[in-house]
């Protein structure tokens, strides 16, 4: 199977099921909660190593327990976490996510240590024998970690004839392309 490079965020995620959204300032007493890993990357990461892909995630967790449960969490899925940074001024991002009664969800997130992923932060090393790389969107959030998700390793410069998108997730910041001899 392949080798895969993602980069992107690293949750913890407490999804609360509630009957009614009450008003500001109110409350809403859960059915049901679940706390699970999370983030898109990692989410993808997960599907990938369960399928038979060797993934190495490339992300930052808080050094406080959500990251050790985390980083548990990733290594007992199969997933290389060597990549995984530790943020000692930053917490691991928590999202308290709340589904009401037709399945809609609400997200609440501090993205924490995720946001804090820094280009001097990837090693290159983590690029060497993949063959696929995954860059999430949600890694153009915010800087620095949008600056990581423009530069990381393997890059090629963006061209003037390349299409620009637009949108939500700053993707006119960067185009994504691995460099790989056999496209040279």
């Amino acid at each position: 199977m392949s080798v895969i490079v993602l980069l992107g965020d690293i949750n913890v995620d407490l999804a609360l099921e509630i009957s009614t959204y009450p008003p500001e300032g109110g409350e809403a007493i859960a059915t049901a909660q679940r706390m699970f890993l999370g983030g898109s990357a990692t989410n993808t990461a997960v599907a990938l190593s369960r399928s038979g892909h060797r993934c190495r995630l490339i992300g930052r967790v808080g050094d406080d327990g959500w990251g050790k449960q985390a980083l548990r969490d990733l290594r007992g899925e199969g997933i290389d976490t060597t990549w995984i940074g530790r943020d000692s001024a930053e917490p691991t991002q928590i999202n308290v996510v709340t589904v009401g009664s037709t399945g809609e969800r609400t997200m609440f997130a501090y993205r924490g240590a995720n946001a804090q992923l820094s280009p001097a932060a990837i090693d290159a090393a983590a690029f060497d024998a993949a063959e696929l790389f995954h860059l999430s969107g949600y890694a153009f959030l915010q800087s620095p970690q949008s600056e990581a998700a423009c530069n990381w390793p393997g890059r090629r410069p963006q061209h003037s004839d390349h299409p620009r998108y637009s949108g939500r997730h700053r993707f006119e910041a960067c185009i994504a392309r691995t460099d790989h001899p056999a496209e040279a």
